[in-house]
């Protein structure tokens, strides 16, 4: 009796000696993240960019500010595999939206739920409707990384067709389909972090995107 009574106060059975001892668990390696395109499997990733533009009123020498919101809907395929590794994705607009914030007002530049005859006077949204359903492709090496965009030149053709390069639409859309600003589009892969990590590591990171108008625009305003 009184060696059950010790063992109640002390919350159970005393442990026996042919019990293992508590071990501590092994501390996790460290990996390295690197951007993996699985074959067949279609992933779709929502960016929104929003841009503040500030411009002096020659009139009356005030400032006049305005924000841009775009919304961007961008669809990545992988296909085949490459020689010597890497991997060939396609890349497509799913969707696309624009619109800007003027003296408190929201105005529309883009639906693509909008009806097309009322976009005749809107460069803009004209460009951003050929934008829509377009493909281009990656050709990424071995560890994930874009090294080529394929398609650029015709995509860019598609989407300015019937702008004037006198036009700041012309040198937007342009910007916008760059090279350098269609890779920006997969975002997912570009913020991995360039050192090894374990599980629950934290990091930061930050990458400069092409946006907006390119140095013709700037050039034909000299």
């Amino acid at each position: 009796c009184k060696k059950k009574e010790a063992a109640a106060a002390g919350g159970g059975e005393p442990p026996s000696a042919e019990q293992p001892a508590e071990q501590t668990p092994k501390e996790e390696p460290a990996v390295e993240l690197k951007a993996k395109w699985p074959a067949s499997r279609r992933l779709v990733v929502q960016t929104v960019t929003h841009s503040d533009t500030e411009m002096i009123n020659p009139t009356t020498q005030q400032p006049i500010k305005s924000e841009n919101f775009l919304t961007q809907e961008i669809a990545f395929t992988a296909g085949k595999e490459r020689e010597g590794g890497g991997t060939e994705v396609e890349v497509e607009v799913v969707s696309i939206r624009s619109e800007n914030k003027l003296a408190g007002k929201t105005v529309p530049v883009f639906d693509p739920k909008g009806d097309p005859k009322g976009e005749r006077n809107n460069p803009l949204a004209g460009a951003f409707r050929k934008l829509l359903g377009s493909r281009v492709k990656y050709q990424t090496d071995a560890d994930g990384k874009i090294t080529r965009v394929d398609g650029v030149p015709q995509l860019t053709s598609k989407v300015t067709a019937g702008l004037s390069q006198q036009m700041p639409a012309f040198y937007m859309i342009r910007g916008l389909v760059s090279e350098d600003a269609i890779k920006g589009w997969n975002t997912l892969h570009q913020i991995l972090p360039t050192y090894s990590v374990k599980g629950g590591d934290t990091w930061e990171t930050s990458r400069d995107i092409a946006f907006g108008f390119d140095q013709g625009f700037q050039a034909s305003l000299s």
